[in-house]
């Protein structure tokens, strides 16, 4: 699955930005295919190869099709929006519930080695604490 991730990300970026950044490419010899000491090596290496390229072709063309109809065809354009705006809002419940315990976790152990936790502010009422990790630096600015 990996390989097929490098691949898209190779799509995506293009040959020369992909190289520079060391993205792993699949790639087969082919003038030495059947001919090295290990040929079943060389087919599974072949075979390997051509599944992450009919895999990515595919998903590509799913995703081109996606991209097509949420832009021509106006029920699914409507049920595309919906269902992203369910999953970014999953999304956002899932990383909210989960920045708060490791900021809850890093104001811990913080307060236990003696670092300043963040001083409340009478300005600020009780009800918008803040997951945000520089409150752990300094207090809320309630002149803004």
């Amino acid at each position: 699955f990996s390989l097929f991730r490098s691949e898209v990300c190779r799509v995506f970026l293009g040959g020369p930005l992909s190289d520079e950044l060391d993205i792993p490419t699949s790639s087969v010899n082919w003038k030495g295919l059947g001919r090295s000491s290990s040929s079943r090596e060389s087919i599974c290496n072949l075979v390997e190869y051509l599944g992450v390229k009919f895999c990515l072709y595919f998903f590509l063309l799913i995703l081109r099709w996606y991209t097509v109809l949420t832009m021509t065809v106006p029920w699914i354009r409507r049920w595309a929006i919906g269902w992203h705006a369910y999953l970014e809002t999953k999304f956002l419940k899932g990383w909210r519930k989960m920045n708060g315990k490791r900021m809850s976790k890093a104001a811990a152990a913080a307060s236990a080695t003696g670092i300043a936790v963040p001083v409340t502010s009478s300005a600020v009422p009780p009800s918008s604490t803040s997951h945000c990790p520089f409150s752990m630096i300094m207090a809320p600015d309630s002149t803004v």
